[in-house]
Order: structure tokens, then C-alpha cells, then sequence
């Protein structure tokens, strides 16, 4: 729904299909970038109509509801350290980090090449933050082998 500030977007639409969602059973997901939602429905969800609320903020991703996006990552990364030979298990790592790569730096969903000349940029931006999560999958600790790490790190990389 598209309208202008305090039109009761969230009030008068919003609120009630959410209330439908919840009275009928269904499973849904909201984004709620300002956090109105979270404060103001997740308690009714879960109170009246036991809901589970599960919170994902890539903002803040220390207060996700233990989420990881590089857990993909991690798992086929670990399964190659144990078996160092199978290297179809390193492919499948740097697949599911090339992914989150380009989910990252592409966040229209369209291709760089669509990019006209700063495609070479952005192409370069993704191996970047590509061979960054697959470093801190290989040589991090278990409990540092998240994207906060890795953003950090790529910040510090672009800063060189």
C-alpha cells in the first residue's frame, strides 16, 4: 500500500489484515523498518493467538532472533574442514557465499550488468565481500563467523 504519511496505512490496513492473518491460522511475514509492528502487534500475536515472532534485523543482526545468513556458508565450510578431500563441499561454501555476496551488494536483484559502467565496480565489490565471508567461514572462531564480522571486515578492506 502506497499513501503519505499519517493517511493510516498501517492503522487502517496494516493492522487489521494482520489480525486476519492471525485469527485464521496463517503464517506470514511483515517487514517493519521503523519497529511499530514488533511493539505494537507481536505481543497480541503471541498472547492471544500464540503465535512464534522471530525477529530478523540486518541492521542489528546481535538482535535477530539467531539468524545467521552465512549459515550456509559455515555448515558446508565445516563439513570441508573434516573432510578436506570432498572439495564439492568447499564449492557448495563459496556458491552460498557468492550468493549472499551478491544478495548484499545487489539489493534491486538486478544483474551487474545492468549497471552500464560502474558494472566493473559493483562486480568488484561482490568478489570482495565474496572471498571475505568465505575467509572468516575458513579461519574465524565459531562464534565470530557472522556478517557482522564480515561487513566490518569488508568496511576495513575498503578503507585500505
Amino acid at each position: 500500500m502506497i499513501g503519505a504519511a499519517g493517511v493510516g496505512k498501517t492503522a487502517n490496513f496494516l493492522y487489521p489484515n494482520i489480525e486476519y492473518a492471525c485469527a485464521s491460522g496463517m503464517s506470514f511475514l511483515c517487514t517493519d523498518t521503523k519497529g511499530d509492528l514488533f511493539r505494537n502487534y507481536a505481543g497480541i500475536a503471541k498472547d492471544y493467538y500464540d503465535y512464534k515472532i522471530s525477529v530478523l534485523d540486518l541492521c542489528n543482526p546481535t538482535r535477530s532472533d539467531g539468524d545467521n545468513i552465512l549459515q550456509l556458508v559455515n555448515r558446508y565450510m565445516d563439513a570441508y574442514m573434516e573432510n578436506p578431500e570432498n572439495i564439492a563441499l568447499k564449492a557448495k561454501a563459496e556458491k552460498y557465499a557468492k550468493i549472499t555476496a551478491k544478495t548484499i551488494i545487489s539489493s534491486s536483484g538486478e544483474d551487474s550488468a545492468s549497471y552500464g559502467q560502474n558494472a566493473f565496480f559493483y562486480d568488484a565489490a561482490e568478489g570482495l565481500l565474496t572471498s571475505v565471508i568465505l575467509l572468516i567461514s575458513e579461519y574465524c572462531p565459531p562464534e565470530k563467523r557472522h556478517m557482522v564480522c564480515a561487513i566490518m571486515a569488508y568496511a576495513v578492506n575498503l578503507s585500505l
